[in-house]
This record gives structure tokens, C-alpha cells and sequence, in this order.
């Protein structure tokens, strides 16, 4: 029986069966990592990923993470890569940690099983997960969703357990957690005011004193204040801003609402021309600051974006509603829609995933009936609401997309191991015409799912981050096929001519390369890479002066360490050492930049020797 005492495990049963459910799930993802070790796309970030590198570096051999660049993202986990930087050197042994991670998930669904009275559900909710193929990729990937999906997982096993703690301290504990979790993705705000405000309600049905149930809600808010506090100091000591979110909030909401995105959909404005987090925060600083005619902190230029994306919904309240709508039915598609990460890109090189039916349709149609479920039975089964409903309100309001659905993808799993075992339940009960019904609600909703799928755009492989990674990994031919089949489909496509370039730099021909990079700058001139990569043609074939020109551009549409570095080799290589020294010099000075401030100070300790008076 399902909900009777008689659907309880002995412990030893328990035990072994649980074994044998992380076992599946720690090797399916070791069978992922083995194959993602030698993916081209492991070798090209995604913009996020590129981000929280940069993050890591600071923080492991830098400045801390206490750079302006850097409060623009949620913190925890660029100090999390941070440390294995510092401890390993290698941003790769991130993967195996976020295995073990997505194993812990998997353990705490077998736990919030076993607490909630419903042990074979719990092992069933942590075999689908162990098996949900987006988890398995998102494990190889420098971005926190595996963390978050396992935060939430211990959420909901810490708060059931709450419920029962003799000692109201241990809502104070819970309290930091939930602080801790605001520090990995700041929405989850939402999610601890929800457990301050309910949890306490809760407790007051069991312990029957209301200034009980207060003072457990005041010791979860001190607990919360404390993580809040230390973001808030840390925001502070950057730019002088007292508070604990991050700087993303209003340049986020914007991207999402205003005129030139109608749709709402995952696109900025023409005043942003690359999608990497510190060059979008960058662009819509400037726009900010020239739409002012002042100079504007970083709280400042945040306000005023978040400002505008109000007085927009406030101005297309119809439009927002149909728009949160309509990603409401995204969030249902079986479709994994890119960021950062394209989940049909990487099955293309892990065969572990290819054999792996892209799960959500079946988890949506079956886990909302196994989640509604548990809110007409007894006991806390109705906690994996609270995380739930964060996520969908987060892809509601911004992105309905695989990396912010994927966080609540253990409550659907969860939901649909509960709503098969009522099914059977309902069957072998002789009930056959209610688990007929049940049977019909699930198709019903996985039929809806295929519907919102057929009405989404169909997402394109990025050809170009595949076509970087076999470039780094010295796989020309591959780099080669790949262009022509490109080619093949569209030869005027954006970014054959640079790639044609790259591949020349590579095989040892700068002249094929420059006139490969001069054809791609007719098309795009405004893309710092192919400045980059002109000048390094150039700098190759002995123009020096021109090379120095070209890294110029590169650098006014993108300043940064590397570049400024570059144009310190130009000037040096075209003789002019003394502006090659003051170059180096600066960025030897630079804080939070090691590589290239290590590399500034190798420079001058050359320049000395060769050039002691220049």
C-alpha cells in the first residue's frame, strides 16, 4: 500500500537499493565525463561559463573577486571554482566535484522519500533523475545549475526535517542555508522570505503556540541576515553599494522587456553587441551613463535599467502577461532550448547521451500529477511546492530555457516516481477505470507539451564554439569538414571567412589568413575577435604598424588584459619600446589580472636586459 505503513522498506532493503541508485547515476555521469574530456566543446566556453572562469581566476590567483566585473553575477560560485583553481590549477577537476554533487541530489531524492514515509518512491524519483539526460551534461559544464538543483533538493529534506526538530535553534541553521543559497543564484531570495513566512505556519499546526511559531520565523530571518550581511559587505567594498544582489537584476529584466523585444525572448538590445556577461553589463553601463550625460555607479546604471523595464510592463501590461504565458508553456516543451549549453550539440559527441530520450515531456505529464498529489495527503510531502514554484516564477518573468528549468527538474522526477506508483496502486487495486483516468491526464498533459514544443523556434547548433574547440585541440581536418559542411548548407553564412582565417593562422599561411580576416571584417567590423586575430596575421607577415592598428580596434571594442598585453608585443615588435614599457608597466601593476600582469613583469625583465636605457 502506498500511503500505509505497509509501503515502508526495511532499512537493509532500503540500503542496498539505494546503493544500487547512485551507483547508476555516479557511473552514467563518469561514462558522460570520459567522452566530455574530449569534446571540442568543453574547450570553448559558453559566455556564463567564460565568465565564471574569469571569476575563478581572480579569486584563486588575483584580486579576490572583488573587481567591479565581477559583482555583476551571483558570487558562490565563482568561489567555488575559485578554490578548485587554487587547490587543483585545472578548471576540468570542477567536473568530477559536480558528479559528486548530482550523485548528492540523487541521494537527497531517495532521503525526502524514505522522510516522507515513501521509500520506493523515493528510489524510483532518484533512478529517473540519475537517468535525466540534461543533468548528466550540465555536470561537465562551469555553471551552477547542478548546485542549485542540489541545493533545493537539500531545501526541501532540511525543511521536512525541520518541522520535527525539538530545538527551535535549528531554524537559525536553516536560515543561513538559505542565505548560502541566495549567494548561488540570487532569485532563491524569493524562496527563503516564502519558508520565513510558511514554515513557522506550519510549525504552529504541531506545536500550537503562536509565539512559538514567531520566534521560529525571527530565528530563520537572523539566520538569513547573516550570508545577506556578507554579500551586502562584499558589494560594498566593490563599489560602494549596500546590498546583497548582485548588479544583473535591472540589465536582465531590460534585456527581457523593452521595445526592441517584444517577444520577450533571450536577446539585447542593438546597443550590446556580445552576449558575455562582463561585455553586456559593460554596454549597458555606457548606454546608461550617455543617456545620463554623467558618470553612474554601478547601482546607478542598474536602477536605471530596472526603471525602464517597469515603466515597460507598466506600459504593456497585456503583452507581459501573454508573454510570462507563453514561457509558462515553454517551461512544459520536451525541447531543451540553449544557454550557454546546447544540449543536441552535446550529444553529438558524448554517446552516453545519445542514448538518452531528451525526458521532459514524460516528467512534466506524470510529475504536476504526482506534485497535486501531494497536496491532498498528509504530512510535508507539499514542501516540493515552495522550490517549484520558484522555478517556474523565474522562467515566467525571464528565461524559459534548459538551465533554469533543470534546477526543478528533482521535484518532477520526484512527482512522477509518486504519480506511476499511485497508478499501479490504483490497478492492482481493482480501481482500473481511476488509473484509466490517470493514465489519460498524464497523455493529455504530455500531448500539451508536444503542442507548445511544435510552436517554439527550433534552435541551430552553434557551429562556431564546435569549430573553436577542434581549433584548440589541434584537430584541423575536423575544423576543416565541419566549415565545408557549413558551407554546404550556406556559403554566405557570418563567420565562415573568420574561421577560413583561423584555420590559416593554424596550418602556418598568415597571407591566406589576413585576406580571409579583411573579407570577414567587410561583413562585421564591429567584432573585436577578428581584429584580434587580423593583427596576429598581420604581426606574422611583418606589418607591424598595421598589426598595431588592428589590435587598437580590437582593444576600444572590447579593453581588457589581453589586449592591452597585445598592443604591448605590437609596439615592441614595431621598435617603440618605450611605449611597449609603459604598456607593460600598467598592466604589471594591474590587480586581478595575474596571467598577463606575470607575463607584463617577464616583458620588462627582457626589455631591461635588452633595452636598459629606452
Amino acid at each position: 500500500m502506498l500511503w500505509t505503513p505497509g509501503a515502508l522498506l526495511p532499512q537493509r532493503s532500503f540500503e542496498r537499493a539505494a546503493a544500487v541508485v547512485v551507483a547508476l547515476a555516479l557511473a552514467v555521469r563518469m561514462a558522460h565525463l570520459a567522452f566530455a574530456l574530449r569534446s571540442p566543446l568543453t574547450f570553448q566556453l559558453g559566455p556564463d561559463e567564460d565568465y565564471y572562469l574569469r571569476f575563478a581566476q581572480d579569486v584563486a590567483f588575483g584580486g579576490g573577486g572583488l573587481q567591479s566585473e565581477f559583482a555583476f553575477m551571483d558570487p558562490l560560485y565563482g568561489y567555488l571554482l575559485g578554490a578548485v583553481l587554487k587547490l587543483v590549477g585545472n578548471p576540468h577537476a570542477m567536473y568530477p566535484l559536480q558528479v559528486l554533487v548530482d550523485c548528492g541530489t540523487v541521494v537527497m531524492l531517495l532521503l525526502i522519500g524514505r522522510d516522507l514515509g515513501r521509500p520506493r518512491v523515493g528510489l524510483l524519483a532518484g533512478a529517473m533523475y540519475a537517468l535525466v539526460g540534461p543533468a548528466v551534461a550540465m555536470t561537465t559544464a562551469l555553471l551552477k545549475e547542478i548546485w542549485v538543483a542540489a541545493f533545493l533538493c537539500g531545501w526541501v529534506l532540511a525543511a521536512i526535517r525541520l518541522a520535527r526538530a525539538r530545538h527551535a535553534g535549528s531554524w537559525l541553521l536553516f536560515g543561513m542555508y538559505c542565505g548560502v543559497g541566495v549567494a548561488l543564484r540570487s532569485n532563491l531570495l524569493l524562496l527563503a522570505l516564502l519558508g520565513a513566512l510558511i514554515l513557522p505556519i506550519s510549525a504552529y499546526a504541531r506545536i500550537r503556540s503562536i509565539r512559538g511559531a514567531v520566534l521560529r520565523s525571527l530565528l530563520m530571518v537572523a539566520g538569513l541576515a547573516v550570508p545577506l550581511a556578507l554579500l551586502a559587505w562584499r558589494n560594498d567594498v566593490i563599489d560602494g553599494r549596500w546590498s546583497p544582489l548582485p548588479t544583473n537584476g535591472g540589465v536582465v529584466l531590460h534585456q527581457l522587456y523593452n521595445p526592441e523585444n517584444p517577444q520577450s525572448r533571450s536577446a539585447y538590445p542593438a546597443f550590446v553587441r556580445y552576449a558575455h556577461p562582463s561585455e553586456a553589463w559593460r554596454a549597458y553601463r555606457h548606454e546608461a551613463e550617455r543617456r545620463a550625460g554623467r558618470s553612474l555607479s554601478a547601482g546607478e546604471a542598474d536602477a536605471y535599467w530596472r526603471g525602464l523595464a517597469i515603466d515597460y510592463i507598466k506600459a504593456n501590461p497585456l503583452q507581459s502577461i501573454l508573454n510570462g504565458l507563453r514561457k509558462a508553456a515553454e517551461f512544459t516543451s520536451w525541447r531543451e532550448v540553449p544557454n550557454n549549453r546546447f544540449y543536441e550539440d552535446e550529444r553529438l559527441f558524448s554517446p552516453v547521451l545519445r542514448v538518452m530520450p531528451a525526458p521532459f515531456a514524460v516528467l512534466f505529464a506524470l510529475g504536476l500529477p504526482g506534485l497535486i498529489l501531494l497536496l491532498r495527503r498528509p504530512g510535508s510531502g507539499w514542501l516540493l511546492w515552495l522550490p517549484t514554484l520558484t522555478g517556474v516564477a523565474t522562467v515566467v518573468v525571464f528565461f524559459a530555457e534548459d538551465r533554469f528549468r533543470l534546477v526543478v527538474v528533482p521535484m518532477f522526477a520526484f512527482g512522477a516516481a509518486l504519480w506511476l506508483a499511485w497508478l499501479v496502486h490504483a490497478w492492482r487495486a481493482g480501481n482500473r477505470a481511476l488509473a484509466t483516468g490517470g493514465l489519460m491526464v498524464s497523455v493529455a498533459l504530455a500531448g500539451a507539451s508536444a503542442v507548445s514544443t511544435a510552436r517554439m523556434p527550433e534552435p541551430r547548433s552553434n557551429w562556431q564554439r564546435i569549430a573553436t574547440g577542434w581549433l584548440k585541440l589541434g584537430e584541423h581536418g575536423k575544423v576543416q569538414r565541419l566549415l565545408d559542411e557549413v558551407a554546404g548548407r550556406d556559403p554566405s553564412e557570418v563567420g565562415l571567412d573568420e574561421y577560413r582565417g583561423l584555420l590559416a593562422l593554424e596550418n602556418g599561411d598568415p597571407l591566406a589568413a589576413r585576406r580571409s580576416f579583411e573579407r570577414a571584417l567587410e561583413r562585421r567590423r564591429d567584432r573585436h575577435e577578428v581584429w584580434h586575430n587580423y593583427a596576429t596575421a598581420l604581426s606574422a607577415l611583418g606589418e607591424h604598424e598595421l598589426a598595431l592598428f588592428a589590435q587598437s580596434k580590437a582593444y576600444q571594442l572590447r579593453p581588457g588584459h589581453e589586449y592591452q598585453f597585445a598592443i604591448g608585443e605590437k609596439l615592441e615588435a614595431s621598435g617603440r619600446i618605450a611605449e611597449a614599457r609603459a604598456v607593460f608597466e600598467a598592466l604589471a601593476r594591474s590587480g586581478g589580472a595575474s596571467e598577463y600582469a606575470a607575463r607584463a613583469r617577464e616583458r620588462l625583465a627582457v626589455l631591461a636586459i635588452r633595452s636598459p636605457t629606452s
